[in-house]
């Protein structure tokens, strides 16, 4: 749980499933990470800032991190949709 600055494990029960595209999963664990990022105006950085994302949840399996979140928004690409219907 390297990507965590705090985690907290969370015991499988009915109220942390999750329903995935393969079938259903749990959520095994919650924390805080900080992300390091760019603001850009008119394509020109004008500052970088340090974000706290509270609570991250960890669900295994998932191969959508918020690392390949922000290389896609890097890549001005946009989301469009809801779960489980999202287009890129």
């Amino acid at each position: 749980m390297s990507e965590f600055s705090s985690y907290e494990s969370i015991p499988a029960n009915s109220k942390n499933k999750v329903i995935t595209a393969n079938g259903e999963t749990f959520i095994e664990g919650k924390g805080t990470v900080f992300l390091k990022h760019e603001v850009e105006r008119n394509g020109r950085v004008i500052e970088q800032r340090t974000t706290r994302l509270s609570p991250v949840y960890y669900i295994p399996w998932i191969i959508f991190s918020i690392d390949v979140h922000g290389r896609i928004f890097t890549l001005r690409l946009e989301f469009r949709g809801d779960p489980p219907n999202l287009l890129s």
